[in-house]
């Protein structure tokens, strides 16, 4: 969309007011009246840029993820460039780990928007979903490429690295929907996300047995379980 000159400082001066709004407050405690009194306009003209309150919470929190995805690739291709410290299956683990503490960390400076966008990738409508999805979809092309590093003795294969990296995605997205079941703090996602990565990780890349080992069931053990 082209504005002019007026339109434009406008349309800025909207965001803004957004990003401050939505930083600082839920999204349900924000208001139309809100964001048009901090923006320096009346409600209607906040309608005429962005259709919906939704609308515009997308537009601000995507550009804000943008930002955090921005940050950590760049951060990594620093790591790259470096090369490994350690041994190279444990310098791909720490980078993996990284990648998803600054996501965890991101996610905790506004758990409840943060929640709220990221449910909204799962509803295949709305004006954040395809970027959302992309949004995604670019952790996980990360992961999967650090899995098959020729650095590593046994890179893994295409297939099976684009499964471990959904497979971490998930495992995450899984711990913030599950904060709101639980009833868990936002402040312990990360303490409950690394060993949960640290379990689908370490066996491809180190060979390790999984931290949680199930235990061996005996029938008289399952017929106890159903009661």
């Amino acid at each position: 969309m082209t504005l002019s000159s007026s339109h434009s400082r406008r349309y800025d001066a909207i965001l803004r007011a957004a990003y401050h709004l939505f930083q600082a407050s839920d999204f349900d405690d924000v208001t139309v009246r809100d964001l048009a009194r901090e923006a320096g306009v009346g409600d209607a003209t906040v309608y005429r840029y962005f259709e919906t309150k939704e609308n515009l919470f997308a537009t601000v929190y995507g550009d804000l993820l943008d930002t955090a995805l921005e940050e950590i690739e760049a951060g990594d291709k620093q790591l790259e460039a470096e090369g490994p410290s350690e041994a190279a299956e444990d310098w791909i683990l720490r980078r993996i780990l990284r990648v998803y503490n600054m996501r965890s960390s991101f996610y905790a400076k506004n758990p409840r928007n943060g929640a709220r966008y990221l449910r909204s990738g799962f509803q295949r409508m709305g004006s954040s979903w395809t970027r959302n999805m992309a949004q995604g979809d670019r952790t996980i092309r990360l992961v999967e490429r650090m899995l098959t590093e020729p650095v590593l003795a046994r890179p893994l294969n295409a297939r099976t690295a684009e499964l471990v990296a959904q497979n971490c995605h998930a495992v995450f997205m899984h711990e913030i929907e599950r904060e709101r079941a639980r009833d868990l703090s936002p402040d312990t996602i990360w303490d409950r996300l690394e060993p949960r990565l640290r379990v689908q990780l370490e066996p491809a890349l180190l060979g390790k047995v999984p931290l949680l080992t199930p235990c061996a069931v005996t029938e008289s053990d399952s017929r106890l379980s159903r009661g």
